[in-house]
């Protein structure tokens, strides 16, 4: 999963950036999202998402 973990950490806003604004966080946190959606949709099977969204324990190790 080196792709998750580099997705992840090429997406993020910093308050501190001079052209920071609250819209403009919303709009990288939706795209965050959507490019995360279309990851999981592209690279993981349909009884791996099912697995994910259905066993705590399984989430838990994934999160982890």
């Amino acid at each position: 999963m080196g792709s998750w973990v580099q997705l992840i950490t090429s997406v993020g806003v910093q308050q501190n950036h001079p052209g920071w604004t609250v819209a403009g966080q919303f709009q990288e946190k939706k795209r965050f999202t959507e490019e995360v959606i279309e990851y999981f949709q592209k690279k993981v099977s349909p009884v791996h998402l099912k697995i994910l969204l259905t066993s705590d324990e399984a989430w838990k190790r994934f999160v982890r």
